[in-house]
């Protein structure tokens, strides 16, 4: 089950229900609600998703997603997207409800009923429904639609047939009769209830059961990615130099998926000191208790942003707190190395993310 941000929601909530409760015709015809509502959701929606995205991979907001990360957000876009489309179809429902009985209708005002938790528990149990089918589809090719309940065909000539059998009755049989039509009609309306929760719950299965193949399809073509990887580097039990940390990061890049990392010709501990087609990284030799100043950080981003690349920082003490801030503004990764235990960690969300999941699907890069 995929997990909505809660500021999500709530505009999932708000927009489908200002845009069911405002609709100018509820009982127009399905193709032009459809058409509507599918102009008036579909771009908002994709903004949100592709957003939540960037936020989870720790992408700024004007860097553009690579196709791998895009599609990614699919199972948050079909979740939102079910949000969105159960408000519209609750609003529909209830405005619908009013007319057909004769009452006004109450547009915007449902907003307000719409607010109290019991309404919202009377909508939860006999709704969502509309006349007719209203559908969506998302950049995925995911299609949300209602199945509508209809009268059955013939229905209403068979009643047309019975009036002036009706008005030759007595007053006891007319009672009777009445009431067997209302029992009829109960029973009718309950039987389309049922059909219409059974039917809610096969499209949430089925919805569920989408997601659930498409994110093990993902985590198995991890899963076979990381088998083709190089093995990560063996703990030293006596440390390194700083020649030595060079070659251990390489090795510990070539792990995460950047095959073509290699050490640099060497120069001191300044500049570039591992370089590859997407990525460039620095590495910091120092005490366990030394930290790496803003302005080395600074250095490494001004290099990468010259040269079109990814950063990383890899240290084997620690950073800056404004060095921490920089990096999280910019997007570079920091990583703390231990070359006695042979292990890394991240010191940022964007470090983090690459430990987890490895240079490519976190700076947006094919690896084969």
């Amino acid at each position: 089950m995929t997990e909505l941000d809660h500021q999500d929601i709530v505009w999932a909530e708000n927009f489908g229900a200002h845009w069911g409760a405002t609709y100018p015709t509820p009982q127009g015809s399905v193709e032009d609600i459809s058409r509507a509502f599918g102009d008036a959701v579909d771009g908002p929606l994709n903004a949100l998703a592709i957003a939540h995205q960037k936020r989870f991979l720790g992408i700024a907001d004007h860097v553009e997603l690579t196709d791998a990360q895009a599609r990614a957000a699919a199972p948050y876009l079909t979740a939102l997207a079910d949000v969105v489309l159960r408000e519209m179809q609750w609003a529909l429902y209830w405005r619908r409800q009013k007319l057909d009985r004769g009452e006004s209708d109450p547009g915007i005002g449902y907003l307000t009923l719409r607010a109290e938790p019991t309404f919202r528990d009377y909508l939860a149990a006999t709704g969502p429904t509309t006349e007719g089918r209203v559908r969506t589809t998302t950049t995925d090719g995911v299609e949300y639609f209602n199945q509508p309940t209809t009268t059955p065909k013939g229905q209403n000539l068979r009643h047309d047939a019975i009036v002036d059998g009706v008005s030759r009755m007595s007053f006891s049989e007319r009672r009777k009769a009445k009431k067997a039509r209302e029992v009829a009609e109960a029973e009718r309306a309950l039987a389309a209830h049922r059909a219409q929760q059974q039917w809610d719950l096969d499209q949430r299965r089925r919805a569920r059961e989408a997601t659930r193949r498409r994110e093990e399809q993902a985590r198995l073509e991890q899963e076979e990615i990381r088998r083709r990887r190089p093995e990560p580097p063996s703990p030293q039990p006596y440390g390194v130099n700083h020649q030595g940390a060079e070659r251990l990061v390489a090795d510990w890049m070539r792990h995460l998926g950047v095959h073509d990392a290699s050490v640099t010709q060497y120069s001191g501990d300044g500049g570039i000191d591992v370089d590859s087609r997407h990525i460039i990284a620095q590495v910091k030799n120092l005490h366990v208790a030394a930290s790496v100043p803003i302005a080395h950080i600074r250095d490494l981003f001004g290099t990468a942003q010259h040269r079109h690349k990814g950063a990383v920082l890899f240290t084997s003490g620690m950073v800056s707190s404004n060095g921490l801030a920089f990096a999280d503004e910019t997007g570079l990764a920091l990583i703390r190395y231990d070359a006695e235990k042979g292990t890394l960690a991240g010191l940022n969300q964007r470090g983090r993310q690459v430990v987890a999941a490895g240079f490519p699907l976190v700076f947006g890069f094919d690896e084969f």
